[in-house]
């Protein structure tokens, strides 16, 4: 396959040989879950290459390359399906370049069963599946994730940035001795983030004392009274 091939319009020879043989920070996205999907293809596809040329027959190519392919698909529905609930708007774009590669591997598992053992020379051609495959890893490392999937990195921050705010919002902050008061508390959870505070609900007997940590889920329908034992900050959801 030409090297000079694009995933996300980047071409490999303009890339240093250590970015290519490498997976390392330059590659991550900042999503632990892609991340480390990411990182376990290129490893998958580097041992089948390394396993080809130190003399591994096909027997060993074969299975290699469906199990790479498994988690190349399950791989592309994860990050689809991430980037949809953030509201991605480049991700018909990017499922499109999924849909190319998703080509490539068929292509690739049809050509490598249809080789004999000790085949490499078809029509004139010299044809290494195990080296194909490398290709492959390499366009999909430094050509579509370190061009295409970083153009979504800016998307997840900022998504991450709108949770935490929303989340933010959602912490109350009392000086001793102040009082907060909820009328219909019921199926809301407390969580007591710093100091202590006391929680009196109509139609409980018992007062509940929330220390830093501490959390309580309110079962009763009466209304909620808190108050600052010291200074405090909460998280009512």
């Amino acid at each position: 396959m030409n090297t000079s091939a694009l995933f996300g319009r980047m071409q490999l020879q303009h890339l240093s040989r250590s970015k290519l043989l490498e997976f390392g920070d330059h590659l991550f996205v900042d999503h632990p879950v892609i991340d480390a999907q990411h990182r376990a293809i290129f490893g998958l596809g580097t041992n089948a290459y390394e396993n080809w040329r130190d003399g591994g027959s096909l027997d060993v190519l074969r299975p290699a390359l469906e199990q790479l392919t498994n988690l190349m698909h399950s791989h592309f529905s994860y990050e689809e399906r991430v980037l949809g609930e953030i509201g991605y708007e480049d991700l018909k774009v990017h499922a499109a370049e999924h849909r190319t590669m998703r080509d490539e591997l068929s292509s690739m598992h049809d050509q490598l069963h249809s080789f004999q053992e000790g085949q490499e020379i078809r029509e004139g051609l010299l044809l290494a599946p195990g080296w194909s495959i490398m290709q492959f890893i390499l366009r999909f490392t430094v050509g579509h994730v370190a061009h295409s999937d970083m153009g979504y990195n800016q998307a997840l921050v900022a998504s991450r940035k709108r949770a935490s705010a929303a989340a933010t919002r959602s912490v109350i902050k009392l000086s001793k001795g102040d009082r907060f008061r909820v009328e219909q508390p019921v199926a809301h959870k407390i969580s007591c983030l710093s100091g202590s505070v006391w929680l009196t609900i109509a139609g409980r007997q018992q007062d509940i004392n929330l220390k830093s940590g501490g959390t309580h889920v309110c079962r009763n329908a009466g209304a909620l009274v808190i108050d600052a034992v010291d200074d405090s900050s909460f998280r009512f959801d």
